[in-house]
């Protein structure tokens, strides 16, 4: 655990605003939690290995990405759309049976396709999970 002190007093204008983005491809990941939210299930899960960034640093393993999967029928997904990504989420993490309750994929490994989503309104561009691999 670093001196919090020390770290609170370290001049951080050297210091960039934030990580650079992993490539686009499929990393595994470790779910620290599954949430239901405003129609959506959100992921957060962190890389079980370290990874080399897009501009060739190596991260350590526990890079932060963010999924969702929403929940409601819309112009891009159907009921039947719905059920198939609830499942691909699912089986992608060896959960069998319902979602509910979301807390059992919490520590869960699996393998998800991540790619990078464009910033907007004075944001950053992101990594974000875009999809969830099914085991063979």
């Amino acid at each position: 655990m670093p001196d919090i002190d020390a770290l609170l007093n370290t001049n951080l204008d050297d210091t960039p605003d934030r990580l650079p983005l992993l490539p686009k491809a499929l990393y595994d990941v470790e779910v620290i939690r599954l949430t239901k939210e405003d129609g959506r299930l959100d992921l957060l899960a962190r890389t079980t290995e370290p990874q080399r960034a897009v501009d060739g640093t190596m991260l350590p393993q526990g890079q932060l990405l963010r999924g969702a999967v929403f929940l409601t029928a819309s112009q891009y997904d159907t009921d039947d759309t719905i059920k198939i990504k609830l499942r691909q989420l699912s089986r992608c993490f060896g959960v069998s049976g319902s979602i509910e309750p979301v807390e059992k994929f919490s520590g869960r490994i699996g393998k998800v396709r991540v790619g990078i989503q464009a910033g907007k309104d004075g944001y950053a561009d992101q990594n974000k999970i875009v999809g969830f691999i099914v085991p063979a």
